[in-house]
């Protein structure tokens, strides 16, 4: 694995293969959980580890599918950063303050 991976539909993906970025192509919550696990289960070694991904990139799309893993892994020190990212075809809406401050304190969904 490389320093930064996308988990996404399949446009999105493409995308940031052509630039070198490794991907997991999701179209089910179920898929989503097991690019998941297969993210954090390599990361678990370390974020100095070879090959070990420092930052993951993930649609709203999985996100809404499957944040409760992202929710998770919050408190494990050797995954990864996430950042939310939107995919093809998703509208990008500006978030409330509020929403974006319970997400950043883990105060609750």
């Amino acid at each position: 694995m490389g320093d930064i991976a996308v988990i996404g539909d399949s446009n999105t993906v493409l995308a940031f293969q052509l630039g070198g970025v490794e991907g997991y192509v999701v179209s089910t919550a179920e898929d989503a959980r097991r690019a998941f696990q297969e993210v954090y289960e390599g990361a678990r070694g370390g974020k100095d580890e070879p090959g070990a991904t420092k930052l993951l990139l993930v649609t709203q799309q999985v996100i809404d599918a499957a944040g409760d893993l992202l929710d998770a892994g919050r408190s494990d020190t050797s995954a990864p950063m996430v950042l939310e990212i939107p995919g093809f075809g998703e509208h990008v809406e500006q978030r409330p303050l509020q929403r974006l401050l319970v997400r950043v304190l883990r105060t609750g969904r």
